[in-house]
């Protein structure tokens, strides 16, 4: 079945609305108002019962207690007076009959015969001959004399009265006509009301509606006349008229811009793909760098802290242990420098924030500078350094200080993993463009698949869970990311068991401009048979 067109219409959707509106919340006010008139009518009624009820047991136990039958029996009759109060019986605490009046059951009460006389129910509706009644029973309580107790108040029966409701069931037909009329009234100014400010609504949306059909019609008369109000139509009418006044320029740009636009959103969308990928690269290398940093730190600032509290807590310590402690104590602080040191220059190189200071350097004289600086750790281990030239090395174009710190990570390796009495060999080699530099030692070695990964930032060899080797494993990558910067290349070659020779080449004219902005990332490679072979 098809509907009507003013079906679809804003204007009745919104009317349809403000009217569901406004009959739902007089509903609901009038479902309330019923339920609250109708809670109010039943409590005034059950409280007059029990109050009724209460007032005769509490005047009449004197007679229940001198068993005065007589009199009892007129005080029930006097009930007949109460307003809408049926009949009357009173019990004693068996259940028996004392007095009734116009009381027909004569059932034990409930009181009596389902708690034993000790509590009392609320009130009861029931029907009696056709009639509706709400009963109400109330304890008949007396001080009574007893030879082994002291004397106390005790229950010697019960009163049980009825009360019609028909006044009751009265008040509440009167409380829901009210009610509804009251719903009745609140719907139909409810409506009223909804119908005027719908009205008023839907005058500024009519204007603009035509507005609209003018301006397909390719008129802008109607344009002036929308409403400038503060509202949302009042936006909307200011947002139409700036349409209508850049229609006619924007039209003829759009065509021209629609294809370039599309070929930049292609472009971006392929950036934003390849920056999701790089960022979630990014978080991964961050997590992993914050896991390694932290487990570095850990162990020096846990080795200084138990220093300084044995320093702190224990005053019979003599003065050659304090002095050890605090030995150890200057020993990892320097370590944690060095690592912060460290952690700092990679960071730098790696965004390109790293100075150079490009000079003529011989290689060969940096080298045995070096040698001479780390000399009392050749002699601790005892070990032969020796350092040659083997052919002309003419000098290069690079940043000494920089490349002081290649050879010193490289000797620290090779003193590092060389066994006792061993040799460590330092030579460079004119190879054309560019000198070398090879570091060899006759220490542990490294496996094949672990020669890639010393090249990783926190990586090293051996057993780092039970024989961990000195230093957070940052040399190599460091050194890697200088001699790349400076336009070189870093390489290797191992044997387990019979040591590593490390060599780093620099150009003799030096890097070029895309060397130290980062540009060129090179491979490390890994020396075989005397060979160099891309990995």
């Amino acid at each position: 079945m098809r509907l009507p067109d003013f079906v679809h219409g804003l204007r009745f959707k919104l009317g349809a609305a403000f009217v569901l509106v406004v009959a739902a919340t007089a509903m609901t006010m009038g479902v309330v108002v019923d339920l609250r008139s109708r809670a109010e009518i039943l409590c005034v009624h059950d409280e007059r019962g029990s109050r009724v009820a209460r007032q005769f047991a509490r005047s009449s136990a004197r007679e229940v207690v001198g068993r005065d039958d007589r009199r009892l029996q007129e005080r029930l009759e006097e009930l007949r007076f109460e307003e809408h109060v049926h009949y009357a019986t009173v019990f004693d605490t068996d259940g028996h009959v004392v007095a009734t009046w116009n009381d027909d059951s004569i059932e034990p009460p409930r009181s009596a015969r389902e708690f034993g006389g000790g509590i009392v129910d609320g009130p009861r509706a029931l029907d009696v001959d056709g009639e509706a009644m709400t009963e109400f029973e109330a304890p008949i309580r007396a001080t009574v004399p007893s030879s082994d107790t002291n004397d106390a108040e005790r229950t010697i029966g019960f009163v049980r009265i009825g009360i019609s409701r028909h006044a009751l069931m009265r008040r509440l037909a009167e409380a829901r006509t009210q009610t509804v009329w009251l719903v009745v009234i609140d719907l139909l100014l409810g409506t009223l009301a909804a119908l005027v400010a719908l009205r008023s609504a839907m005058h500024p949306v009519r204007k603009l509606i035509r507005a609209t059909r003018a301006l397909a019609r390719g008129s802008y008369a109607e344009v002036a006349t929308l409403p400038r109000t503060r509202d949302e139509i009042g936006v909307l009418s200011r947002s139409f008229r700036t349409m209508a006044w850049r229609l006619a320029a924007s039209q003829r740009l759009l065509v021209e811009s629609n294809a370039h636009l599309e070929q930049r959103v292609r472009a971006r969308t392929a950036e934003l793909e390849q920056a999701l990928t790089d960022l979630q690269s990014l978080d991964r290398m961050k997590d992993d760098f914050l896991s390694n940093v932290s487990h570095e730190f850990k162990t020096p600032l846990t080795n200084i802290r138990i220093a300084a509290e044995v320093v702190r807590d224990f005053d019979d310590v003599n003065a050659e242990t304090r002095r050890s402690f605090l030995t150890q104590t200057i020993v990892e602080t320097e370590r944690l420098t060095r690592l912060v040191n460290n952690l700092i220059d990679l960071v730098k190189i790696e965004s390109n924030e790293v100075h150079w200071h490009l000079t003529r350097v011989d290689l060969l004289a940096l080298a045995e500078e070096m040698a001479g600086t780390l000399a009392p750790l050749v002699r601790e281990k005892r070990l032969t350094l020796t350092i040659s030239r083997r052919g002309e090395t003419p000098p290069v174009i690079s940043d000494p200080d920089r490349v002081r710190q290649v050879l010193a990570n490289l000797l620290l390796n090779a003193i590092t993993f060389s066994a006792q009495e061993s040799t460590i060999e330092v030579w460079t080699h004119n190879d054309g463009k560019v000198v070398r530099v090879f570091v060899r030692d006759h220490g542990v070695g490294i496996e094949d698949d672990a020669r890639l990964r010393i090249f990783e930032r926190f990586k090293q060899v051996g057993d780092t869970l039970t024989e961990k080797p000195p230093g957070a494993g940052l040399g190599l990558p460091l050194s890697k990311g200088i001699v790349e910067h400076l336009g070189g290349e870093m390489a290797v070659s191992s044997r387990v068991g019979a040591g590593s020779t490390f060599v780093f080449s620099l150009p003799i004219e030096g890097p070029t401009q895309a060397d130290l902005a980062g540009h060129h990332r090179r491979p490390v490679v890994l020396l075989d048979d005397n060979h160099i072979r891309a990995d």
